[in-house]
């Protein structure tokens, strides 16, 4: 069997399911973003209340969504419930 070919062993995908490298963008693309300093904590801080404050600033809804996240059937995410968008 090629080498490419070959089936990863099981120490191997586990080692997978560990990946903890980090892979920075091009320094260019970084100059041009948008992303204000403190973005990152901010959302990682409140997840929920980040995107419900994201989707109300950023987007006109028709109607207007009465939860940001319904987590109930996780793994099954469903946000902006109850939300509608004109696009």
């Amino acid at each position: 069997m090629p080498a490419q070919d070959t089936p990863l062993s099981a120490p191997a995908l586990e080692n997978l399911l560990h990946e903890n490298r980090r892979f920075a963008p091009d320094p260019e693309f970084a100059a041009n973003a948008v992303a204000r300093p403190g973005v990152y904590e901010e959302a990682a801080a409140d997840r929920p209340a980040f995107w419900t404050r994201q989707a109300r600033e950023l987007l006109s809804w028709e109607k207007d969504f009465g939860q940001a996240l319904d987590w109930t059937q996780a793994p099954f995410a469903k946000w902006f419930v109850g939300g509608e968008l004109n696009a």
